[in-house]
């Protein structure tokens, strides 16, 4: 029954992950992809019961990006002008145990910018997008580089310096970054709370997504991971059920 316990275990798992892609999947073809314009104008039917503000709604906006209040930003690793980017850093290590090297990635840096830039769709109507806690894909990478930097922890014994049997290797530098007039879809909640409308994380909790890719595009990728993760965990409650049968017939036989 090991093996099918851990069968089992896997395919929970797999589950839990096909249930968070078939909710991202509906929350696209749910959320109306709508004008700036418009959600102004439906911005301003709302009745505010205090200054700060009060509408909130899921939408979709496509637009080309434009620097927002602080201009253009300078990238973390390229210092390629954008308008909003990301990095991280890998260390890569080295330890001896029993005689064999074991090596492995360590994250030593990681970072995005969290400053606001704006949308213009194709209306001229512009947005401002506020990426705090937003999901980045199919963007450009700029930097996807490995320099080696071997050092070699020691300890000194009478005088003598000797190898502790760990270091470092080197590190790998990633980045991606959003240039201004770069075409992007948002998925998230446009609101005024803080004053003026803003494309944000979804107070739900729901998915906020910025993609170089088009709805069309994402949807269909999706949709393709929905079905490989649903058709992974029928695999493996086949390989469960199976497992148990074969047990009970041992039993049986016996």
């Amino acid at each position: 029954m090991l093996f099918g316990g851990i069968a089992l275990v896997v395919a929970l798992f797999v589950y839990r992950r096909a249930r968070k892609t078939g909710a991202w999947r509906k929350q696209m073809a749910t959320t109306p992809t709508l004008p700036v314009a418009q959600l102004e104008a439906m911005r301003r039917q709302v009745v505010r019961p205090n200054p700060q503000g009060g509408f909130r709604m899921g939408a979709e906006v496509v637009g080309v990006a434009q620097p927002g209040p602080r201009g253009l930003l300078s990238a973390e690793v390229s210092k390629t002008p954008c308008v909003w980017c990301r990095y991280r850093v890998q260390e890569r290590t080295y330890h001896t145990s029993d005689g064999h090297r074991h090596e492995r990635w360590e994250k030593v840096a990681e970072g995005q910018s969290v400053d606001e830039f704006l949308l213009v769709d194709r209306y001229g109507g512009r947005i401002q997008v506020r990426p705090g806690g937003v999901r980045v894909e199919h963007v450009e990478k700029t930097v996807d580089a490995y320099r080696r930097d071997a050092t070699h922890e020691t300890v000194d014994v009478f005088g003598l310096q000797w190898s502790r049997g760990r270091g470092t290797l080197g590190y790998r530098y990633e980045e991606w970054i959003i240039r201004p007039g770069a075409w992007l879809y948002v998925l998230g909640e446009a609101q005024d709370v803080t004053g003026p409308l803003v494309m944000s994380q979804p107070a739900d909790g729901s998915d906020f997504l910025i993609s170089g890719k088009s709805e069309a595009d994402l949807s269909a990728e999706v949709t393709r991971r929905h079905e490989l993760q649903m058709a992974g965990v029928i695999a493996l409650l086949v390989v469960v059920v199976a497992e148990v049968a074969f047990d009970i017939w041992l039993y049986n036989r016996w």
